[in-house]
């Protein structure tokens, strides 16, 4: 299945098997090689083709903590790493964008035993106490039985992902044990995601509704295109909060049927 990680609080995508046990992925490990919308969203219609309102990073205010459109040549600016394992591909594409000129085109290949890995990912040194938020446009060649990364959230040792397939999809938490293995839980969302088409995806958690500064619940709330795909659904981040990182790419844990594209555009992430 696909999956997408989204999350502040320490978050990455494995295969179906590995996100029902053992030790989730971890892109920012030692490792690493292979209710509201999110802050800053870009107006008009997320989903839209590239004839929609323009989206500009430098009109946000606040600034959020990355905002990229995918214009600039060097595509690790603004974030800390690109890692891409062997096989595999980052690039810019001029010819499929949501603001012109370009977006980010990831492909892996079909991994028959190492994971295909190629994503982009920046640390965030500060603690979060009121809100983690992420949006970004995604479009995607098919819905398969692969299970991939787009974008993950990492705080310390919890992770936030979103998983994708034919069939379903969810925003699945990773949550650590004393044991250093991990109990995973899923949300469903009641939006399906489209292969063929550009889409909005907004994540926010809420981590200070009871006013504690995260101290004692978080909520969970995703759309896709402007529509509540999770409404405020109770999650565990608030009990792992600090510094953790963002993710923003493709992951292959299982083998896919054959070469798998992802397209990116507009993509914010930001905590406060």
């Amino acid at each position: 299945m696909p999956a997408i990680a989204i999350a502040g609080l320490g978050c990455s995508l494995a295969s179906l098997d590995d996100l029902s046990s053992g030790d989730p992925a971890q892109p920012g490990g030692p490792d690493a090689n292979v209710g509201s919308d999110a802050i800053g969203s870009p107006p008009g219609d997320g989903g839209a083709e590239a004839e929609a309102a323009p989206f500009s990073c430098a009109a946000l205010s606040p600034k959020p903590i990355v905002c990229t459109q995918f214009d600039d040549p060097a595509l690790v600016t603004g974030w800390d790493d690109l890692r891409v394992s062997t096989g595999a591909e980052a690039t810019l594409d001029t010819m499929l964008a949501v603001t012109r000129p370009s977006s980010l085109r990831v492909t892996v290949a079909n991994a028959t035993q190492d994971p295909q890995t190629a994503y982009l990912i920046r640390n965030v040194a500060t603690k979060p106490t009121k809100q983690i938020s992420a949006s970004f446009d995604v479009r995607f060649t098919a819905l398969d039985a692969a299970q991939l990364t787009y974008a993950q959230l990492s705080v310390t040792t919890y992770y936030l992902n979103m998983v994708v397939s034919a069939s379903q999809t969810f925003m699945q938490q990773a949550i650590p044990n004393p044991d250093n293995t991990y109990t995973f839980t899923n949300v469903p969302m009641g939006v399906s995601l489209r292969a063929g088409q550009w889409q909005r995806i907004a994540v926010s958690v809420d981590l200070d509704a009871a006013g504690d500064g995260g101290a004692s619940a978080s909520f969970l709330t995703v759309t896709v295109d402007g529509v509540k795909a999770i409404d405020r659904a109770p999650v565990e981040a608030y009990r792992f909060v600090g510094a953790g990182y963002f993710v923003l790419g493709t992951y292959f844990r299982t083998t896919p049927t054959a070469a798998w594209t992802t397209w990116y555009d507009d993509a914010i992430f930001d905590w406060k």
